[in-house]
């Protein structure tokens, strides 16, 4: 990615219906992250009647802060819990961003 600085956290409206969101968030270092947000980007483009983007790239704590917000709520194994590698890719859809 690159060590540029942290990048504000963008909103994530409702996915437009018939639509799939890619996310993708990451350490702003990882070249991992960086890899992920090109394939992400390259598939929206490629589809864009069925793919959209999301990306979120910030230093290393505000990365993993961002994580714990998001992710403790939801109920995954408890194998995956606490997931704080970068990148964390996730697909949404519906208007609950589900």
């Amino acid at each position: 990615m690159g060590s540029g600085p942290s990048m504000a956290q963008p909103p994530r409206n409702p996915v437009p219906e018939g639509k799939t969101r890619i996310c993708v968030a990451g350490d702003n270092i990882c070249p991992y992250a960086g890899r992920s947000r090109d394939i992400a980007a390259l598939i929206a483009q490629l589809l864009p009647n069925e793919y959209e983007t999301w990306f979120y790239f910030g230093e290393t704590k505000e990365f993993r802060a961002f994580t714990k917000v998001m992710f403790d709520p939801v109920p995954f194994p408890p194998h995956l819990k606490g997931h704080a590698s970068s990148p964390f890719v996730w697909l949404e859809h519906g208007i609950d961003n589900a």
